[in-house]
């Protein structure tokens, strides 16, 4: 198999899994009330990163797309980590606190990520960005030895 059919193949692997977990977000899966633990969203969460692992250590053909992936590219995609590091330091420090700033005082809570596209955060772009995450880190002993992968 080719590399673009293999990148093909990945493509509409992510867009079929976007799509089933914004169908799941629409039909309010992911809404746990407060008194229970959310098993849905934990499984959103660590699902896919876990199916991949297994992925990647049980086919060749997936380990050689992921090492081919680049790696300069990946490190690129981590900056959104970064920005939403600052949306939660906005968030729960800045706009909520009780300095003039404070647009957000009184009680901050999770309920707006249930709605979309919010819900889309926790359910599709995390796990997405563990597995861009574990990927860079399978490449990096290769790169960081001189060994490109």
């Amino acid at each position: 198999m080719s590399t673009a059919d293999t990148a093909s193949i990945a493509g509409w692997l992510v867009a079929a899994w976007g799509a089933l977990v914004l169908a799941l977000n629409v039909l309010g899966v992911f809404a746990t009330p407060p008194e229970r633990p959310p098993v849905p969203l934990l499984i959103a969460v660590l699902g896919p990163p876990i199916v991949f692992g297994v992925a990647y250590a049980s086919s060749a053909r997936v380990r050689a797309w992921a090492l081919r992936l680049d790696l300069r590219l990946l490190t690129a995609m981590q900056a959104w980590r970064v920005i939403g590091g600052m949306f939660l330091v906005l968030m729960w420090g800045v706009l909520s606190g009780r300095s003039p700033i404070g647009l957000l005082r009184g009680d901050v809570t999770t309920d707006v990520m249930q709605e979309l596209p919010l819900s889309m955060i926790p359910t599709f772009a995390v796990p997405f960005w563990i597995i861009l995450h574990l990927i860079s880190l399978l490449q990096a002993p290769a790169e960081s030895w001189g060994h490109p992968a």
